[in-house]
Order: structure tokens, then sequence, then C-alpha cells
């Protein structure tokens, strides 16, 4: 099998770190991007066994700026980036292992979608909009880099890419106010990327956006057979793009401002 290294992400996740270790009990080169976390994280972390799980600290910047940099740290021949809130299934350990034991029966593809059940506030979400997420985290070393955004980065992958049957589980958001403290900062990233793409922003724009997301979650997404979870979550989408449109907006109006 060629070798693997696992990258995980963390910044004050001693809730989720626990979890997502524990399915990685079969990997032996585990490294944790941590950007100075002040609650237990490290003290987790270090509480495994250190010749298969190190930590590293490094100031973080933006998420794709923060992955890229891990990439470059690691020596495996394959790689697996994990956020702190996922969690392997039995399922799809093994499928990792056949892919990066017997590349060759795959294809040769360089990298993998795996895609994911997402929970939040502790149940699982199966439409909503949730339903297809899928993540691009199994690669060859030198084959994938994030694009340079600060919102929902992707991996570019130069090759062929595959997909995995089995999903990984997302535990998303455990409390609202979990959930608000993350799109106080997800706003402000996605505006500064409309921003720097040209995109514009007025009332028009805004009303559209919101109510359109909502409208397409929530019915054409099936978000009503989630239930009162699916309605809470497809509302808060709803704000959510009320909020980034919002402060995009003032991006512009203090630009105005500078420029007078």
């Amino acid at each position: 099998m060629d070798s693997l290294s696992v990258i995980i992400t963390t910044f004050n996740e001693e809730r989720n770190i626990g979890r997502c270790l524990d399915s990685l009990y079969w990997a032996e080169n585990i490294n944790v991007i941590d950007s100075f976390s002040t609650d237990k994280t490290v003290e987790i972390v270090n509480s495994y066994d250190k010749n298969r799980v190190k930590v590293i600290q490094h100031k973080y910047e933006s998420p794709a700026q923060q992955k890229n940099w891990a990439i470059e740290q690691v020596k495996g021949k394959w790689i697996l980036i994990l956020d702190a809130d996922e969690v392997l299934t039995e399922e799809l350990i093994k499928e990792i292992k056949q892919v990066i034991s017997h590349p060759s029966k795959t294809g040769e593809s360089v990298a993998y979608k795996i895609y994911r059940s997402n929970f939040f506030l502790g149940k699982r979400i199966r439409f909503s909009g949730w339903q297809n997420d899928f993540v691009i985290r199994l690669f060859r070393k030198g084959n994938g880099k994030y694009n340079d955004v600060m919102l929902h980065e992707k991996l570019i992958v130069d090759g062929k890419l595959g997909k995995l049957k089995n999903k990984m589980e997302h535990f998303s958001f455990w409390t609202v106010d979990q959930y608000l403290d993350t799109m106080r900062r997800y706003t402000s990233w996605a505006a500064m990327d409309k921003f720097k793409k040209g995109k514009g922003s007025n009332f028009f724009i805004i009303f559209w956006r919101a109510n359109f997301k909502f409208f397409r979650n929530y019915f054409l997404k099936l978000g009503f057979l989630d239930g009162f979870y699916g309605w809470v979550l497809c509302s808060f989408s709803y704000l959510f793009e009320i909020i980034k449109y919002v402060k995009l907006y003032g991006i512009y109006k203090k630009k105005d401002r500078k420029i007078q």
C-alpha cells in the first residue's frame, strides 16, 4: 500500500477532534494543523500515540492557505484531508485502503470525491440542499492544490477525478450559537470573495438571492422533508444570503467613501 498522510485542520475543536482521530486508528501518519487553539484541542491530540499523531501549529490566514501550507509539510504519496468535525465510516476506510493499495484498478484517478452524510444540531439532514454534498479530499500529492478563495475552497485537481461509493459523516453544527458565530465569519469571507470577482449588491439582488435560496432549498431540494430541522436550516440559509449581500453592499459603500 502506498504511503498516506492525513491532514486535519483545527481551531478550538475539543468537541470533535477525538471522534475524528478515533476514526483514523488505522492511519500511521496523522498531522493536526492547529491555528493556536485556546481550548483543549491540542491537549486531546497529544493524548494519542505521538509516533502516529503530531500537532503542528501554524498561523491561520484562510482555509485554502492553511490547507495548501499543510500539503507541503507532509511526505505521503497520498493525502487525505479532513475537518475535525468529519468522521470516516468503516466502509469508507476499507474503500480508501483499496484505492491506495491498488490504484491501477481505479482507472488511474489521482483524486477522489467523498460524499458526506451531514448532521445539523445533532439531526441527520437528508435533503435541504445537502443531499448531494461532496468534497475532494483524497488525492495524490502533487496533483492537487486549493484555489485562492476565503470561503468554500475547492481542490483543483491535475488529472482524472474519481469518486468513492461510501460516505463520511459530517457533524457540522451542534448549537445555534455555533452556527451564528460561524455565519458571522463566513458571510464576511463570502462578501469579500464576491467583491474580488466584481459582483454587485443592491436591494433587488439581496431580496432575490435570499428568497430564491430559501425556495430552492426548502421546496426544490425537499427541505420540508427534514421537518423542523429542515425549516431551521433553510431559514438560516436565507439569513446567510441577506447578511452576505448586505456586507458586500457595505464594502462598496466604504470604497466609494474613500474615493470621495
